[in-house]
């Protein structure tokens, strides 16, 4: 268990990894450790929580076993239906369906910028009836991506996998490029690592570490992204870097000297998986000088009238379309003891559950592993957990089916 925690930390740790080599300006360093230093409490309080739990219960099995696995059909057809509810839920959000393609190639406008005007001009932003099937359709299209995964590797070999996989890693990719947003490609890119990070430890050759196969999809996504992010700009003349809201680009980074194209990527990623740490560097310098115990009192927010956004509407910082981590809303809301406890409770139910699947292999188990790990990794991150409505759907369904079926039959 020890091998498998390590690789999870160093997971987690990513967004400050990235921190220490992208090319951005930082003006308050204090502030940005204040941030990094509450950020690695907790992934070690996450990594208390999952030691505390009995390891031993973890027994290690092989990870083929098929009689939870559904037909090599039925998971085709999973697959194939992948695509209209793609194509459907796409049509819903932008008003198209494969517009989007056409204006990149003729560079006309940017997707990204087509999705929110039609966005902002239907109102999608508030809760209708109408937006219940493309909600279920976004989680049908996730769903459909992590069972063909998940079945690939700790079921039994897909015959054709090439081409299942394909059809719903398409399927799942057209919602990121039909609306111009990346987030969906970090959540392939998260299920990618967590996967192989998790069949790895169930392997007999546990030593054998899947480096290279991480690294390939690794670069595959980034260099998506890096494809996304300029495409969004192609209207406007391209991407150039500069002062991009709180982030300004550093051209004296040692990074722009060994490749500008990289400088860039690392600047772009910044902008995901660093700015979060700024907002929480700001946050705990100015109530550990003002009002440190609103860091310690549960419904702070109340008490103090701060909105979790207050850094942005205050003009602190430049936040424009980035996200206020995750991370704010338990600190205010929580307090900084019971937010401890509370990772302790996640970090202990993940060992707990994954000393269940190390014994059934059930993708009921399975996905809420995930979804518990894509949390810890969102905190101090922004809100690549509970961004996205289908994400809740599918955590609250797979979490009740847990509990029913961790309620012994008698009591039902």
């Amino acid at each position: 268990m020890l091998a498998l925690a390590r690789k999870l930390l160093l997971i987690l740790f990513l967004p400050v990894a990235l921190l220490a080599i992208s090319p951005i300006k930082i003006n308050e360093p204090m502030a940005l450790l204040l941030a990094v230093i509450l950020s690695f409490l907790i992934m070690l309080t996450f990594l208390v929580g999952f030691y505390s739990y009995n390891t031993k219960k973890s027994v290690r099995t092989s990870y083929s076993i098929k009689r939870n696995s559904i037909s090599n059909n039925k998971v085709i057809l999973l697959a194939l239906s992948s695509v209209f509810f793609s194509v459907y839920a796409s049509y819903f959000y932008t008003g198209s369906i494969f517009e989007g393609y056409f204006n990149i190639l003729y560079s006309e406008s940017s997707s990204y910028e087509n999705y929110q005007k039609h966005f902002s001009e239907n109102e999608l932003y508030t809760f209708s009836l109408s937006k219940i099937m493309p909600i279920i359709s976004l989680a049908m299209v996730k769903f459909n991506f992590y069972y063909v995964i998940y079945h690939q590797y700790f079921v039994a070999k897909l015959k054709r996998y090439f081409f299942i996989i394909g059809i719903s890693l398409l399927s799942f990719l057209h919602m990121s490029f039909s609306r111009g947003t990346s987030f969906e490609l970090f959540e392939i890119l998260f299920y990618f690592i967590f996967v192989l990070i998790i069949k790895n430890y169930f392997e007999e050759k546990r030593l054998k570490f899947p480096l290279i196969k991480i690294i390939l999809i690794g670069i595959a996504f980034l260099s998506l992204y890096y494809i996304n992010i300029e495409l969004r700009y192609v209207a406007s003349g391209g991407y150039s870097p500069g002062c991009h809201n709180a982030l300004c680009y550093d051209e004296n980074s040692y990074i722009v000297a060994v490749s500008e194209t990289l400088s860039i990527l690392l600047f772009k990623l910044s902008g995901y998986f660093n700015f979060g740490l700024m907002y929480i560097g700001q946050l705990l310098q100015f109530h550990i000088l003002e009002s440190p115990l609103l860091l310690l009192t549960p419904f702070s927010a109340y008490f103090s009238g701060n909105s979790i956004s207050v850094f942005c509407e205050d003009g602190t910082l430049s936040c424009g379309a980035m996200w206020t981590p995750s991370l704010v809303f338990y600190i205010y809301y929580l307090g900084l003891p019971i937010l401890f406890l509370f990772i302790y409770v996640v970090g202990r139910t993940f060992s707990f559950l994954f000393s269940k699947f190390s014994s059934r292999f059930l993708f009921t188990y399975f996905i809420i592993l995930y979804y518990l790990f894509l949390f810890i990794f969102s905190l101090p991150v922004g809100h690549l957990f509970s961004i996205s409505s289908s994400n809740k759907i599918l955590f609250v369904i797979f979490s009740l089916l847990i509990i029913l079926r961790l309620i012994p039959k008698h009591e039902r």
